[in-house]
C-alpha cells in the first residue's frame, strides 16, 4: 500500500514537472473553446507520456486498469438517457455563458451520476 502511494506521488510530481515544461515551451494539449483540455483526462495524459515519466510495466498495468474502469463507466453513462439530457442541459447553460444556470444544472447532473454509481 505504501509503495503504491509512493508511486502515485512520484507519477504526480513527474506529471506536474512535465506539464510545467510543456507550458514553458509554449506547447499544450488540445483545448475546447472554454479552454478545457480535451485529452480524455489525466490518466490518458499520463499514458501518453509514459516514456517521459519512465513508467514501469506494473505502473502501466495499474494505469491501464484504472483507465479501463473509467471508460466502462463513461460508456454506461453515455447510454443513460437521463444523464444525456442533464449533460445537454448543463452544456447548453455553459455555452450561453449563464453561470447562474450552470450551477443548478451541474448539481443535478452530479447527483444523478452519484445515484448511478451507488
Amino acid at each position: 500500500m505504501c509503495l503504491q502511494i509512493r508511486h502515485t506521488l512520484m507519477a504526480t510530481l513527474l506529471l506536474g514537472g512535465s506539464l510545467s515544461a510543456l507550458a514553458a515551451n509554449g506547447e499544450g494539449l488540445g483545448k475546447n473553446k472554454r479552454g478545457l483540455n480535451q485529452d480524455g483526462g489525466g490518466i490518458q495524459f499520463i499514458l501518453s507520456h509514459k516514456t517521459d515519466l519512465n513508467l514501469d510495466a506494473s505502473q502501466l498495468s495499474q494505469l491501464n486498469a484504472i483507465n479501463d474502469k473509467i471508460e466502462t463507466q463513461r460508456e454506461k453513462l453515455k447510454q443513460d438517457p437521463e444523464i444525456r439530457d442533464l449533460f445537454r442541459e448543463m452544456h447548453d447553460a455553459q455555452e450561453s455563458g449563464d453561470q447562474q444556470a450552470v450551477r443548478p444544472a451541474r448539481k443535478k447532473l452530479r447527483e444523478a451520476m452519484e445515484k448511478r454509481a451507488a
